[in-house]
Order: structure tokens, then sequence, then C-alpha cells
């Protein structure tokens, strides 16, 4: 009985920490369509002790973390209707949230720039929505295409066209 009883244990000791420690793995939102390094992937946070890794060519998830340095770069597509969203040089960026084809059929997307900018090319469809977040702004873009970021000492939005609300 005991036998048994040291297996269960010295097996839960090895199961439950990879369970505990695992990064969180969310919904595939796109696809990762052109990087130019310096950089680094994440999955489930953005501290700066967090596991990061190269970008690869490849799928990215909700929860997502994308940090570039001097000269890197991240471009990205959605998998829904191929809106692109490019990170630019010295920036970092999180994929917080997704709702994918809520109740009337849209998804909204929601990205915070915690430094740095991005460029976006959102497509116009009904009630699909982006919502950037900044430090100090948020912004929801639909149907244009343009910038948003900033540094520590300003943050700055340019549009195309279309509205922000």
């Amino acid at each position: 009985m005991f036998k048994h009883l040291s297996l269960s244990c010295i097996l839960l000791a090895l199961v439950v920490p990879t369970a505990i420690f695992a990064a969180p793995k969310g919904e595939k939102v796109g696809s990762i369509r052109a990087v130019t390094n310096p950089a680094f992937k994440s999955s489930g946070s953005c501290a700066e002790d967090a596991k990061w890794s190269e970008v690869k060519m490849g799928t990215f998830r909700q929860l997502d973390c994308f940090k570039t340095g001097d000269g890197g770069s991240v471009g990205l597509e959605l998998k829904e209707n191929n809106s692109t969203f490019s990170i630019g040089e010295n920036s970092l960026v999180s994929i917080n949230n997704l709702v994918e084809k809520d109740e009337t059929g849209a998804f909204r997307i929601k990205l915070d720039i915690q430094k740095g900018y991005m460029g976006f090319k959102v497509q116009k469809n009904k009630g699909h929505d982006v919502n950037f977040s900044t430090g100090t702004a948020a912004a929801s873009i639909r149907g244009t295409e343009g910038v948003i970021g900033g540094n520590d000492k300003a943050r700055f939005g340019w549009l195309k066209n279309g509205p922000v609300s």
C-alpha cells in the first residue's frame, strides 16, 4: 500500500509544477507574417523576467506579448479578416483579448501598446473593430490604416482615413 502511495506522490510532484508553471495559452488569433530581429515573444506575460524566445514565422495567440529591439519589427495578420499590424522597433505590445464572432458575428481584438508604436491596416467589416490602448490613451479603429504609439514623453496617433472613437 505504501509503495503505491509513494509512487502516486512522486507522479503528483512531477505533474503539478508543470501544470502550475506552464504559460497560459490563448486562442490562435492570426499569423506572424514578417520578422526583423531583434524580436521576441512571450506567452502570457510581458514582464522583463518572462520566458522570451525569438519570434518565428507561424501563428500567434491571445495573451502573447511581443518585444522588439533596435531595428526589430514584427508583422502580424489576423486570421478572421486579413487585417494587418506592424510592431515597430523598441516596442512592447500585448495581445490582451480577442472576442471572436460574438453574438452579432463580429470580432473585437484588444492590443496594449506598453511601449513604442504599431502600424495597422484594419479591414472594414460591419461590427469588427480593434481597440488599442497605451499608458495614457485608447482608440477604437474600424476600416482604416495608420499608426499609434509613443514613448515616455508623448503619445500619438495618425489615420489615413476613417473615424477614431
